[in-house]
């Protein structure tokens, strides 16, 4: 799925900014949006300005063999830091396969318990809810196989061994926050929510939770739900369709880029471009192609890549005997005063360079 992308924890980290729990507000200042809110969105904004490393520098062993499952091909997030996993294991010499999930759980079960018979070194998942292949996990557990999550918030499985993922919380946060100044505290508001992968969801709630807690003069006029598998053929009606029930609508939440594309088409046949507001997450080439062409107002950018070479980072120092279990991914906000020329985000900082650094390449 496209819409699950991160960067490892780097520089002007945006923990400044606070999470979904720090959701206490300054007096509104002009425009009714408070000094909080305010700081939140221009720290966001603004560049990342140096590396930052999960660990110490650790010497990388060679000749091992990954298996990197995707969640889906289809995904340009999961294909991207599957990309990502094969750039650096060839900087260390390592056999990298990358398996594609096909969006299927059976698929992704099947593919971890195929590395396992393997006898994979390790194992990168690709925006695969750990939840989901739990059985197949534990077997890769028994075989002594370590196991990296990226871009899926940490949800407490044991049976994964490290986690690449920005602060979806934050995130949500960071978005609410932008929606409640450019609005000067007035926004109304359709959101989109798509159940099934948990970094969305939680998300979505932090931007909902923060919201209700910095803005009382805002209000969530519908929520429409929708399914990866089916958005190209339902989501721009369904758009329509709550366009024309609350025309008041001013901002339309979409979870991801590639949902921003039928986003876009229902906010267009409800006759509301350019009036209604497509704020979108991930930085996938369409989202910051549309913030560039005015298409979409806002994107919360992301590095799907630098989430590759973060899992493969974590995959080093669990092999070194120097485990560490978390690596938070930067997350960059960009509107048309920001935006990058080109068709995304690379992360303001040269972080293959700084892994090579740290692996002794």
């Amino acid at each position: 799925m496209r819409a699950f992308v991160a960067v490892l924890a780097a520089g002007l980290t945006l923990a400044a900014c606070g999470s979904s729990s720090d959701t206490k507000s300054a007096a509104p200042a002009s425009g009714g949006a408070s000094a909080t809110v305010t700081d939140t969105v221009s720290t966001a904004m603004a560049p990342v300005q140096k590396f930052a490393a999960a660990g110490d520098a650790v010497k990388a062993p060679t000749g091992k063999r990954v298996v990197a499952i995707t969640c889906s091909s289809q995904g340009y997030g999961c294909v991207q830091g599957g990309i990502g996993v094969q750039e650096a294991g060839k900087v260390l010499g390592w056999n990298v396969t990358v398996a594609d999930g096909k969006g299927d759980p059976a698929t992704w079960n099947s593919a971890i318990q195929q590395a396992v018979t393997a006898k994979a070194d390790g194992i990168v998942l690709l925006a695969v809810d750990p939840q989901l292949v739990a059985g197949a996990l534990a077997k890769a557990k028994d075989a002594g196989i370590p196991v990296v999550s990226t871009f899926i918030p940490k949800l407490g499985s044991a049976t994964v061994d490290g986690y690449a993922s920005t602060d979806h919380a934050l995130g949500g946060k960071i978005l609410a926050d932008w929606i409640i100044k450019d609005s000067g505290g007035k926004a109304k508001v359709l959101m989109l929510d798509e159940k099934a992968f948990p970094e969305l969801v939680k998300r979505n709630t932090a931007l909902l939770d923060e919201l209700k807690a910095a803005c009382p003069g805002c209000t969530v006029s519908d929520t429409v739900e929708f399914n990866i598998g089916t958005m190209a053929q339902q989501l721009a009606g369904a758009v329509t369709s709550s366009l024309q029930r609350h025309p008041d609508v001013g901002y339309v939440v979409a979870p991801f880029d590639s949902s921003g594309i039928f986003a876009g088409q229902g906010i267009r046949s409800a006759g509301k471009a350019g009036t209604v507001k497509m704020v979108g997450a991930e930085g996938d080439p369409n989202g910051i192609q549309g913030v560039q062409t005015g298409g979409q107002a806002v994107d919360l950018a992301t590095v799907p890549p630098w989430g590759g070479w973060a899992a493969v980072d974590l995959l080093v120092r669990h092999m070194a005997g120097s485990p560490v279990q978390n690596a938070v991914l930067p997350q960059r906000l960009f509107d048309k005063s920001n935006v990058p020329s080109g068709k995304g985000w690379t992360g303001d900082v040269d972080y293959q360079a700084a892994y090579k650094e740290l692996w002794g390449r």
